[in-house]
């Protein structure tokens, strides 16, 4: 691993955005290498072995790159993959699950969180347990959103519109509590923001893509592995297009 390598992020689409844009903000002089796994999008209504299993392809094509470190850019795969990537690769990974639990046990402790994720995440029930094991002690509303991310990778703002009202409709009691926040569960639901504060004037989102930008910022300087030239770039993978390979890990408990 060279310094001046790139820094890959992989999520199943355009939910890797909303990283991006937090990681470049942090780290401005780095260059990113972006993948998107259209293939096997949506991650998160996925059954588990197969999230794993699009998460070994994905690093397996990566590692045949020039890359120093990785961001699972994915909640869902941050919460079912990453256990067992970490245990077989051994570059600096980064993924969305502890630094969003610790941006709630740090700035969010007694806070109302109304928890906006995948049916994948939900399933695997990982953040709340590690948020409240940080310091977290305030309320904690999952709240499926099974077809978000399929309807953002279409880029409709008339649906955008539709799932946020429907949302707002089904929990209007729920969102008339004091301390109510909004946490962005997946990456591509920032992507939504705009609609959701033009519906909801009055309470916070909280997107922690700038959480993971942070944490990726340390793991690099601990390591010595920041930049030592001013050259940024981005660079995409798109749609690659490789098949999952069939694994016998099962996820961690």
């Amino acid at each position: 691993m060279s310094r001046d390598g790139a820094i890959a992020l992989y999520d199943s689409g355009r939910g890797v955005e909303s990283v991006l844009s937090a990681c470049r903000s942090v780290l401005p002089n780095e260059k990113w290498l972006i993948l998107q796994d259209k293939l096997n999008q949506p991650y998160g209504t996925k059954c588990d072995q197969t999230i794993i299993n699009a998460g070994f392809s994905c690093f397996s094509h990566l590692m045949k790159q020039k890359i120093k470190a990785v961001v699972v850019a994915c909640h869902t795969s941050s919460a079912i993959a990453l256990p067992n990537l970490r245990k077989h690769f051994a570059l600096p990974i980064v993924g969305m699950l502890r630094p969003t639990a610790r941006l709630l046990a740090d700035q969010y402790t007694h806070d109302r969180i109304v928890w906006l994720a995948t049916p994948a995440s939900i399933h695997a029930d990982r953040l709340e347990p590690l948020a409240r094991q940080l310091g977290f002690s305030g309320e904690f509303h999952p709240i499926v959103c099974s077809e978000w991310a399929a309807c953002i990778e279409r880029g409709r703002v008339r649906d955008h519109k539709r799932l946020v009202k429907s949302f707002i409709d089904n929990h209007r009691s729920l969102l008339a509590h004091d301390r109510v926040k909004i946490l962005y569960g997946c990456t591509h639901y920032p992507l939504l923001d705009t609609t959701m504060r033009s519906m909801l004037v009055d309470i916070e989102t909280i997107n922690p893509a700038q959480a993971v930008a942070i944490e990726l910022h340390d793991a690099l300087l601990q390591r010595h592995m920041l930049s030592s030239e001013i050259q940024p770039s981005v660079s995409f993978l798109r749609n690659i297009g490789f098949p999952m390979r069939p694994r016998l890990v099962t996820t961690l408990g």
